[in-house]
């Protein structure tokens, strides 16, 4: 009989909720915001590259509640229209996530996601496809807190979860955030979706310059969400185990492709290729607020 992905994250990755998540109201003081953004980076964290407005990724893992941070990267996506869909009230239904409200609003800056000079696991000459392909949209980086209101209850998710909203190079974020020697954050699940038409530069998938940060860094995450119609997971990760049973996908994203579930093997180790990371090259390839 087929298990549910909700019901495989319940029985094996289901967490309480972060503390920092309590301290939301009072995030306009200087301390408080920090601990905040400290505490989201130190959590389990899904990343969506290429994210639009897909919001399966959060209803997946909220609804198990498997993971309470989240960070959606796409540069493509103007912040009036993530504002637009993201902050979201009760009585409108067709903005943010059934069920919730957010709030809390932090626009932060780069230097409080990556307080340190970054040194690059893709070379210039590796990145060169990526310049200039970048759409003209104003950069920002804004984290939204959002929390369950009535009638809904425990079945339906997490009191509380966060989503970060990034206007970023999805490979040069995940290399700046989760890939330097300094990193606090660390991957739990990367979404993995090649959108034929999505605008990046790369694909996510199998051989793919994300998959190659990882390599070079040893950031890889648990788990990866794949849509296996049109990408392909990554080396070192196969089907979760069940005991003899399958994993039922689900459909999600735009055009509604069967996603599942990879982990990764428990005999896997990062092989470090014979590279030399490189500190030069353009800040646009993160592309948020300095």
């Amino acid at each position: 009989m087929p298990v549910s992905m909700v019901e495989y994250l319940k029985q094996n990755y289901r967490e309480p909720e972060p503390e920092w998540l309590q301290w939301a109201e009072k995030s306009s003081d200087p301390k408080v915001r920090r601990a905040i953004i400290d505490g989201f980076l130190r959590s389990r964290i899904v990343y969506y590259p290429g994210a639009g407005r897909d919001g399966h990724p959060v209803k997946l893992f909220n609804q198990a509640h498997a993971a309470h941070a989240y960070i959606y990267v796409d540069y493509g996506l103007p912040e009036d229209d993530v504002r637009k869909y993201a902050e979201a009230f009760p009585g409108q239904p067709a903005r943010g996530f059934r069920g919730y409200s957010h709030i809390a609003t932090l626009r932060v800056k780069k230097d409080e996601l990556t307080p340190w000079p970054i040194v690059w696991n893709l070379s210039p000459r590796e990145f060169r496809r990526a310049i200039g392909w970048y759409p003209k949209v104003e950069p920002y980086a804004l984290l939204y807190v959002y929390e369950r209101h009535q009638p809904y209850g425990d079945e339906h998710g997490a009191q509380r979860f966060a989503v970060l909203y990034l206007c970023a190079d999805g490979i040069a974020a995940y290399d700046a955030i989760f890939c330097q020697k300094r990193s606090i954050a660390v991957p739990f699940c990367v979404v993995v979706q090649d959108h034929g038409f999505g605008g990046n530069w790369d694909r996510f998938d199998c051989q793919s310059r994300l998959e190659l940060v990882a390599k070079r860094s040893g950031a890889y995450p648990q788990l990866l969400l794949v849509a296996f119609e049109v990408s392909k997971y990554w080396h070192g990760y196969e089907p979760v185990a069940l005991a003899g049973e399958t994993l039922e996908p689900e459909p999600g994203g735009m055009w509604q492709f069967l996603r599942t579930l990879y982990a990764r093997k428990s005999n896997s180790h990062a092989s470090l290729c014979e590279f030399s990371q490189c500190d030069r090259g353009p800040d646009d390839w993160v592309r948020f607020h300095a």
